[in-house]
């Protein structure tokens, strides 16, 4: 959906602008939950590109889905030869939340391999910080969304508050 949408059927291209929305099935990019729970993206334009295989959404970038919300300046989505999505980068100001913790993922750039469901996220700093107020930071970070995993690398700085005991 968009305030205007341009398809040219011979390129295989879309181009849309003002008030961009895309929607989903969750489970093209491997995520758990529900089968019918959608991905949507809204964005001020996008450009899809059949043959270069990518969706490329700009301006205030806002993606959702069942477990995750991420906020950017662009979002690039890379489809495989049967339009499957294997990757999807952000860039500019990145904040991913996880919704079931609380945990804010914050950097410049952010990239998510669907096959390996391996998050990477680089910028000066990168930063990892919970409702709690514990923070972790560096150069780059990479969550591995399939066992919870994340590693810091490059300048770590971490801000830790222990639970106190009633």
């Amino acid at each position: 959906l968009a305030d205007d949408v341009v398809y040219h059927h011979d390129a295989a291209t879309v181009r849309a602008a003002g008030h961009v929305r895309t929607t989903f099935p969750a489970s093209q990019l491997d995520l758990e939950g529900d089968p019918g729970e959608d991905v949507v993206v809204v964005s001020r334009s996008l450009e899809y590109d059949q043959e270069f295989g990518a969706a490329i959404y700009r301006g205030n970038v806002r993606y959702s889905d069942p477990k995750h919300t991420l906020a950017a300046s662009e979002l690039s989505v890379f489809f495989n030869e049967d339009n499957d999505v294997t990757a999807i980068e952000a860039v500019g100001a990145v904040e991913l939340v996880i919704l079931e913790t609380g945990r804010k993922l914050t950097g410049q750039s952010a990239r998510r391999e669907v096959a390996t469901q391996l998050v990477t996220i680089t910028g000066s700093p990168v930063r990892l910080s919970d409702p709690t107020g514990n923070v972790v930071s560096g150069s780059s970070l990479t969550w591995n969304q399939a066992d919870g995993t994340v590693s810091v690398a490059g300048g770590t700085e971490t801000i830790y508050y222990p639970e106190e005991a009633p």
